[in-house]
């Protein structure tokens, strides 16, 4: 997620079953310059999801990862 505004962070958290909507075990959110998938507890080890934060701390730091901020809608914003 190369942003022309500064570093860009893309990363996954593991939240408690009770901070997740209902019927969702993933949740993105974008904001200008970031994105957080949220992930229901139990859904994905704490392993993996390390694992998946170095790949996406590699490819944002090397800005192999571009995102489009300026486009006519912004970033999209989930509904709870």
């Amino acid at each position: 997620m190369a942003d022309t505004q500064g570093s860009a962070s893309a990363r996954f958290e593991i939240v408690p079953d009770a901070d997740m909507p209902t019927g969702r075990d993933v949740l993105p959110v974008e904001r200008r310059g970031e994105i957080t998938w949220f992930v229901r507890e139990g859904h994905m080890s704490l392993s993996l999801c390390a694992e998946i934060n170095r790949a996406l701390t590699q490819v944002t730091r090397t800005g192999r990862w571009k995102q489009d901020w300026d486009g006519p809608d912004g970033p999209p914003q989930p509904s709870r």
